[in-house]
């Protein structure tokens, strides 16, 4: 499971960056939070996870509002870097497993958190937050607090059946002479 588990972590990290760094940045986007508004696959872009039980049929998915990127902004008015991103993903989903304490299974409910950036940051964190749908509070959460061009962190719990989840990323970016960015992503499963 643990292999499985990282094999999907790293296609989470490389679909993030694929997928943001396809979508074209508009002259009035310079500053503000893009997110996908349709639920994105790594099916679409033909990367599958193969041995993996991630998402559906093997592939993650990224419901609307799960990913979302801005381009980064110096402190110089109207100066953008060469249009250098700030992305952040959220992905939620089930793995039904059997261990000799649970010969009849259960389900592990998991949350990936991610922040990463084309800069180098002072700061860059996410926080990261997994719940029962209809719970009023959050059951698990992590936070990774880095500098760097990348932060991840999960979240899980494991219940008999499988329950609809909800998962909540906080991240924040922070580099001297840049406006600092702060933007929420969440997935469901």
């Amino acid at each position: 499971m643990l292999k499985n588990f990282g094999f999907a972590l790293l296609l989470s990290s490389m679909f993030a960056m694929l997928i943001t760094s396809t979508i074209p940045a508009r002259a009035n986007d310079i500053g503000s939070v893009i997110y996908n508004t349709k639920v994105v696959t790594l099916q679409e872009t033909k990367i599958n996870a193969v041995g993996s039980t991630v998402g559906q049929y093997g592939y993650q998915v990224f419901n609307p509002g799960a990913i979302g990127y801005t381009t980064a902004r110096t402190m110089t008015p109207g100066l953008i870097n060469g249009r250098a991103k700030r992305r952040g993903s959220t992905d939620a989903w089930l793995n039904f497993v059997i261990t000799p304490a649970k010969p009849f299974g259960s389900w592990d409910h998991f949350g990936g958190h991610q922040s990463s950036s084309d800069l180098w940051e002072g700061e860059i964190w996410v926080d990261g937050f997994l719940k029962i749908s209809n719970d009023a509070n959050w059951r698990a959460s992590c936070s990774n607090h880095l500098s760097g061009n990348y932060a991840y962190c999960t979240t899980s719990f494991n219940q008999l059946i499988a329950r609809l989840i909800k998962a909540k990323s906080n991240h924040h970016f922070h580099k001297n002479n840049y406006i600092d960015n702060n933007f929420s992503t969440a997935d469901n499963a």
